[in-house]
């Protein structure tokens, strides 16, 4: 945070085992709310946290309308040969619903206080995964969607298929 200089606060933060996403914000921008959420996909059923997507959506309101940014940070399979493996993992990301640590963006001093670093731990193994739980937003349902991370696709090899 002390990076970006002042003027910047936490709007959310969500991580797995090898990912995390942070979202900063000025107090003064139009983000009206932040949500995230974690949706694990790797090892024993994503129980290891080591591959999936964790996934912030931010939400304004522009002349009374709301509209929705979803950012989706994500670690898929990264063997060569692990193609249909990314394939899945990708489908799994992008039909889950995530049922988020949702967090206003003007937290109270006494959120500040208990948004302690025991909390932020905890919070990174919370799992939202198939959709189960009621609630939540679907990670490509924003108005506008980025996706990004380790993705382990190669492009510029032609036995690697392209994703779905």
């Amino acid at each position: 945070q002390a990076a970006l200089g002042p003027g910047f606060e936490e709007a959310g933060f969500c991580g797995l085992v090898g990912i995390a996403l942070f979202v900063f914000a000025r107090p003064t921008s139009a983000v009206q709310s932040c949500a995230v959420g974690a949706i694990a996909t790797g090892a024993l059923g994503g129980a290891l946290g080591n591959k999936g997507a964790v996934v912030a959506r931010l939400a304004f309101d522009p002349g009374g309308s709301t509209r929705t940014v979803h950012v989706v940070h994500a670690h898929m399979a990264s063997d060569l040969d692990q193609v249909a493996q990314r394939n899945y993992e990708y489908e799994v990301v992008a039909g889950s619903k995530c049922v988020p640590e949702v967090e206003e963006r003007r937290r109270s001093a006494t959120h500040e206080a208990v948004a302690s670093l025991g909390e932020k731990f905890v919070g990174m193994f919370r799992n939202c995964h198939d959709g189960a739980a009621p609630g939540g937003f679907e990670p490509l349902a924003g108005d506008v969607v980025v996706w990004q991370g380790d993705l382990n696709y190669r492009l510029d090899d032609p036995s690697d298929l392209r994703p779905p």
